[in-house]
């Protein structure tokens, strides 16, 4: 706090003696402080200050400069539309100057507005126009920061390979020179280790991270960690200690109103109280999450609210309920929900069709089944989620047993078998030769049945779905974690 005031008697002396420029550099490092403290409304208000100072000099390139810092302020507080109208009109102004590296930047932030309204190429068409400029330049942080946002860009599209690559480019550079923010890769890089389920490893970065916000007192940086700590302590059956990280978290985002954020994890606190049969809790966290949907208009939020209605209407016994949860889940398919929410939909589905198909024997119901499965392999094939791609395969082999085809059932399990190996996934090799002895089994119960002109649901007695469904459910909260990426993103100063 004796820095905050020192900053605010250099504003004021800036005041006195008419020196506007170090006025509006002493009012940015205040609009920081109060962010850093989670103060986003007094940070606004500072900022609208020195956006004022600027046009009443006159000078272009100091305005087009603080019309960059207030646009800050309106993405965090969720006004997506003003960030966007405030760097487009920064833009304008800086390609008319000509100022290379203005435009850059300006670029990246645009990135930014297309990654958090969903649109993943755009933001990439954006992000690469800025690194253009930077490697033109030969500028290497700047550069490297371009090509975090790309691997970024990736990462939400799913290609983690791809993300890799750019990060792999960019780490070296950031931790030799550790420029403003560049911690932001550490969590990055924690992200896709969580995808491919190395989930200790990721904690070894997301603690390095917490004890840098920790350092900073950055009240958004702290949150995201104990959020994503919360999310691979779940995955790791430490369940006490996730849901106490998790409302740690969501302490803070509600207090420094961070409403996406939030969003995202009362979208978890949702689906895990419902797996601890906890509806009342749910229902609690849901009436959090309808006011802040209402409140903002964010693409991701609005599926963390169908997706969390969704999964509460599932519980109930009551048939329309039900219907409903299948045609929100139907809804965010359509819509191409992120990765990580459409792989948990796609289950979904497949739970609700197969308690549907066991009441009817209606064969129509197999045929979407296997289509909710089909887009499960293609998403996972796109994204190279190894684990996810196995675990599929799997089940597209009880499909076909269901079915009688013996042999492509084997095939299938064969194909995930080399896969496994390939990618040293042990636990699942051994998992598999265990299915593939088990199939040998089934396959001759099924050919008694098959004798008896069997129905369905008699079938799925022998060749148990559900299990299968409910366990590839549970590894994939991995691939789940990325809900909070979606919201995470905070903008670059140095780009």
């Amino acid at each position: 706090m004796i820095g905050f005031q020192f900053v605010q008697e250099g504003e004021e002396f800036c005041k006195k003696n008419n020196l506007p420029l170090y006025q509006i550099s002493c009012l940015k490092n205040i609009a920081t402080l109060q962010y850093w403290f989670g103060d986003l409304d007094e940070s606004l208000k500072t900022k609208l200050k020195l956006v004022d100072i600027a046009k009443r000099t006159g000078d272009k390139l100091s305005y087009a400069y603080t019309l960059d810092i207030l646009a800050h302020a309106y993405y965090s507080l969720n006004d997506y539309k003003k960030f966007y109208d405030l760097h487009k009109e920064k833009l304008v102004i800086v390609e008319e100057l000509g100022i290379k590296s203005m435009m850059a930047r300006s670029y990246n932030q645009l990135g930014i507005y297309y990654l958090v309204t969903g649109d993943h190429d755009e933001a990439l068409n954006y992000y690469k126009r800025g690194l253009e400029i930077y490697q033109n330049s030969n500028n290497e942080i700047y550069i490297a920061f371009s090509q975090e946002n790309c691997g970024y860009a990736f990462f939400l599209k799913g290609n983690f390979e791809k993300a890799l690559e750019y990060y792999d480019k960019a780490f070296p550079v950031l931790v030799r020179n550790k420029p403003q923010e560049w911690q932001r890769i550490l969590s990055d890089i924690a992200s896709v280790l969580i995808q491919i389920g190395e989930l200790d490893k990721a904690l070894e970065y997301l603690d390095q991270l917490m004890t840098i916000y920790m350092g900073l007192n950055d009240q958004h940086g702290i949150s995201l960690v104990l959020s994503e700590q919360g999310l691979i302590y779940w995955q790791k059956g430490m369940k006490e200690q996730a849901l106490s990280l998790l409302e740690k978290s969501l302490e803070i985002r509600k207090k420094i109103g961070d409403k996406a954020r939030e969003a995202a994890t009362l979208s978890y606190l949702i689906q895990f109280s419902i797996e601890l049969n906890n509806i009342e809790l749910a229902m609690k966290y849901f009436e959090s999450l309808d006011l802040i949907n209402k409140e903002i208009s964010n693409k991701h939020v609005n599926h963390y609210h169908k997706y969390s209605e969704a999964l509460i209407l599932k519980t109930s016994t009551n048939d329309r309920d039900r219907i409903k949860a299948e045609l929100l889940f139907e809804q965010l398919v359509e819509e191409e929900a992120i990765y990580p929410v459409l792989v948990q939909v796609l289950l979904h589905l497949c739970e609700l069709l197969l308690v549907d198909i066991q009441k009817t024997n209606n064969p129509d119901i197999l045929r979407k089944i296997n289509k909710h499965v089909n887009k499960l392999q293609e998403l996972s094939e796109k994204n190279k989620s190894h684990i996810l791609l196995v675990e599929t395969l799997g089940l597209k082999a009880q499909l076909q047993l269901l079915e009688f085809d013996v042999e492509n059932a084997k095939s299938l399990l064969l194909k995930a078998q080399t896969i496994a190996q390939e990618n040293g996934l042990d636990r699942l090799v051994l998992d598999l030769l265990k299915q593939q002895e088990n199939l040998t089994k089934q396959s001759i119960e099924l050919k008694k049945l098959e004798q008896t002109q069997s129905t369905i649901s008699s079938r799925m007695s022998v060749v148990n779905l559900e299990r299968t469904v409910v366990k590839i459910k549970k590894t994939s909260y991995a691939k789940t974690i990325s809900r909070e990426e979606v919201s995470k993103k905070l903008l670059s100063i140095q780009i």
